[in-house]
């Protein structure tokens, strides 16, 4: 399982090298790469492949990874789609990619917005209302059917289709709506954990590393 997950971490790598190269192709239209653009491209998957937290849990055994790795190749095809045009084919894509991060993790159920807002620039130059309304009309049906299950299945058992409120209880996790102090209280501990909180969260690395991320960021 482990071996695995390291396998999935690695192709996280290679599509965020994919996103990069794509974002800085030569021209619109034009998918070749420039020299200066596959530097950067490499630059970006290195930030990934290095960070601390990220090797740490393509190590462990987590459905993060697997996350990460569909919410990457959700944004490398939204990125593919704004640079080159929305096709029936790249919508198919989009939403296999959204229904299958849906069900690796439910968090990137708010990728959806990005999603929406790299359709509308997309379609925007031309007024493609009916590629836009044909691209949600997959996401629908591609969710109903890989992860429709799902939800049902959560909603039977737990009374709610996502499963997060009964998580929030076996965890103790609070309501960031009892207070929006509450919610800002969290932002250190969530850049922390995005470098490096070790364990479950609770061996930190040295204070100097997290500020030292924050002036290079």
């Amino acid at each position: 399982a482990r071996w695995i997950n390291i396998v999935i971490g690695a192709i996280m790598v290679w599509v965020t090298y994919q996103i990069g190269l794509t974002i800085f192709a030569a021209e619109k239209g034009n998918q070749e790469t420039t020299g200066q653009g596959k530097a950067l491209a490499a630059g970006a998957a290195a930030i990934v492949a290095f960070n601390p937290q990220f090797l740490f849990m393509s190590g462990a055994i987590n459905n993060d990874v697997l996350a990460g790795l569909f919410g990457s190749i959700l944004l490398w095809i939204g990125v593919t789609i704004v640079r080159y045009g929305l096709t029936t084919r790249r919508s198919i894509w989009l939403a296999l990619a959204f229904a299958c991060a849906l069900m690796a993790k439910f968090n990137l159920a708010f990728a959806l917005p990005l999603v929406e807002l790299g359709l509308l620039i997309a379609i925007w130059p031309r007024r493609d209302w009916p590629g836009f309304i044909k691209a949600n009309l997959f996401i629908m049906v591609f969710v109903a059917l890989i992860a429709g299950w799902w939800f049902v299945r959560n909603y039977q058992l737990y009374g709610e289709p996502t499963g997060v409120q009964r998580m929030n209880e076996l965890w103790g996790g609070r309501d960031p709506l009892q207070s929006f102090g509450l919610a800002v209280s969290e932002i250190p501990y969530a850049w922390s954990s995005f470098w490096g909180r070790f364990g479950y969260g609770q061996i930190p690395l040295p204070d100097w590393i997290y500020i030292g991320a924050l002036i290079v960021t």
